[in-house]
């Protein structure tokens, strides 16, 4: 498959790594900033386009716009008149934004970050596409990469993209506080990482509800009096605490 990667981002070249390792696609890359372009392009020995008028101008199958939200829209603007399918990444993204001929969404669900190697077999992909035709074609392309691929509709996909930001990006600053925390009373953080890695190895073993533990599930007010109060100079984490703990008491105490 011959494919355009539009973007530099995180997104962009964890793909660009990906597709450029496999026999079975050919890669361009293009780029509004064209040094970034071309330093993919060395990196992982794939063409790179100095414009858009030259990619359009490539044998392309796909694009895959791996850009910012805020600029599909914008961009597919640009592509209006392609008979290329254009796809975008975004999980909160409708692909009604793309005002393309034959548009699709290519959803990696996975935090990317440039330097971190990433277990692509494992990524859930979600995909939308125009038309059954399309739809194929991108099944085929998320069936060489990985093996977690579903068809996934536009209101889904919002909702499915909170519950990441739940349950990466929350559970991410709440580790981030607790290790700011601790720091600011001589502690390390490195002593609750066996405790971090055991709550989530639960996920694949066990029942989610009844894995629930501490001073909230237990109902236990002398607990929870004790860690609000050394929570009393830090008004925004104990507010969190405060919430957090009555709605798993909530939860278990009906």
């Amino acid at each position: 498959m011959n494919i355009a990667v539009v973007g530099a981002g995180n997104v962009a070249h964890h793909l660009i790594d990906v597709l450029s390792h496999s026999d079975h696609h050919k890669i361009w890359v293009y780029n509004r900033s064209k040094e970034k372009a071309q330093l993919l392009s060395e990196q992982f020995d794939i063409h790179h386009c100095e414009d858009l008028d030259q990619l359009l101008q490539e044998p392309l199958e796909l694009i895959i716009l791996a850009i910012p939200d805020d600029a599909i829209h914008n961009f597919s603007l640009q592509l209006v008149n392609t008979e290329i399918l254009v796809v975008h990444t975004s999980g909160s993204e409708p692909m009604v934004r793309l005002e393309t001929k034959n548009s699709g969404v290519f959803y990696p669900l996975q935090s990317f970050t440039i330097g971190v190697d990433i277990a692509w077999n494992k990524v859930p992909i979600c995909l939308e596409a125009s038309s059954t035709e399309n739809l194929i074609l991108l099944e085929q392309l998320a069936n060489s990469i990985s093996k977690s691929v579903y068809k996934v509709d536009s209101e889904q996909r919002k909702r499915l993209h909170l519950g990441a930001v739940i349950v990466n990006n929350f559970t991410n600053h709440l580790n981030f506080l607790a290790e700011r925390f601790l720091k600011e009373h001589g502690l390390e953080f490195d002593i609750l990482r066996p405790l971090i890695q055991e709550t989530f190895r639960k996920i694949d073993h066990e029942d989610i509800y009844a894995s629930q533990t501490g001073p909230a599930r237990r109902n236990d007010k002398k607990i929870l009096a004790e860690h609000l109060n050394l929570l009393k100079e830090h008004e925004m984490m104990q507010k969190i605490y405060n919430l957090v703990s009555q709605s798993i008491r909530n939860e278990y105490q009906k």
